[in-house]
């Protein structure tokens, strides 16, 4: 590869063997030539890297922890080695249509912009089809997404794009001095670029679909309930921190957010109670939060006819 990469594609893997291989080549075979694939292996016991040394192209550049750190530490590893005016992030089980990095990168000029994002296909491990687009999962929140969208750190939180992953300016990352957060075990895409977006990055999102983001088994998946915990966890932390609350609108977003989340909770609990057949208990929950009650009467109605 001759200079320095337009674009530099990093990649944190675990355990992937089954799918690291699909994520590189989507990478590798960009309608954009000049790229560099930068992969941190974080001490996968499967055949994680021998997949990617078999791979033999000079455009990819292998490390390798010493220990098991997480996603967090192996990206700023990858971004520490980055060589790109641009930087893409791409999940080692997930891949791209073959003209994302080309079609982002005409948006990011266009729009003079340091970050551009795109949809997401949402596609179940094994299906050879997407379920759906994520912004069409969203649209009671976010409404129907036609046209670029500028991305502001207010939208960002109260129309929470989390698993949106961008492609960023890299200078832009090093003049802020941004980088992923090793003490936050969730969410930390989401936080990665809230701080591009507080720290006055010119962000748009591009409508169309480029992104495969896979759902399977073993992945960093769990319950409802647990999923909310963590959320309002990582609300009440972020409503409570600079420089996310110095920003008013952020601030008062986060307040709806963590309101949200409790209310999502609540119902979890009710649900459940009611489940037990712990009806009492199921009932004081929805006095307390009246806001329930419609949908707690739509799951005993549903209970009910079953």
């Amino acid at each position: 590869m001759d200079g320095k990469p337009l674009v530099s594609v990093i990649m944190a893997a675990f355990n992937v063997e089954r799918y690291i291989e699909r994520a590189i080549r989507s990478a590798l075979e960009q309608t954009v030539p000049n790229i560099e694939v930068i992969v941190v292996d974080d001490c996968s016991t499967d055949k994680t890297l021998a997949v990617v040394r078999s791979l033999a192209d000079p455009r990819i550049k292998l490390y390798k922890n010493t220990e098991n750190r997480g996603p967090s530490f192996s990206r700023n590893h990858a971004i520490s080695k980055a060589e790109g005016q641009w930087l893409a992030v791409l999940d080692a089980d997930d891949w791209w249509t073959l003209n994302r990095l080309e079609d982002l990168l005409e948006v990011a000029e266009q729009y003079n912009a340091e970050v551009v994002c795109d949809d997401l296909y949402l596609i179940e491990d094994g299906a050879d089809v997407p379920w759906i687009r994520y912004f069409q999962s969203r649209e009671k929140v976010i409404g129907r997404m036609d046209d670029v969208r500028v991305l502001t750190p207010h939208k960002m939180v109260e129309d929470d794009y989390a698993v949106l992953q961008p492609l960023i300016h890299t200078n832009f990352l090093l003049q802020h001095d941004i980088h992923y957060k090793d003490q936050i075990a969730f969410g930390e895409d989401y936080v990665f670029l809230l701080d591009c977006l507080v720290q006055g990055a010119k962000a748009v999102i591009d409508p169309r679909a480029h992104y495969y983001y896979r759902s399977r088994p073993g992945s960093l998946t769990q319950s409802a309930a647990a999923g909310w915990e963590n959320w309002a966890r990582l609300l009440r932390e972020l409503s409570t921190s600079e420089p996310y609350n110095l920003h008013r609108d952020v601030a008062q977003a986060l307040q709806k957010k963590i309101r949200d989340a409790s209310a999502a909770l609540e119902e979890i609990r009710a649900r459940q109670l009611y489940s037990q057949r712990k009806f009492f208990a199921a009932a004081s929950v929805v006095a307390a939060h009246p806001e329930l009650l419609i949908s707690y009467a739509r799951h005993i109605k549903h209970r009910l006819i079953q």
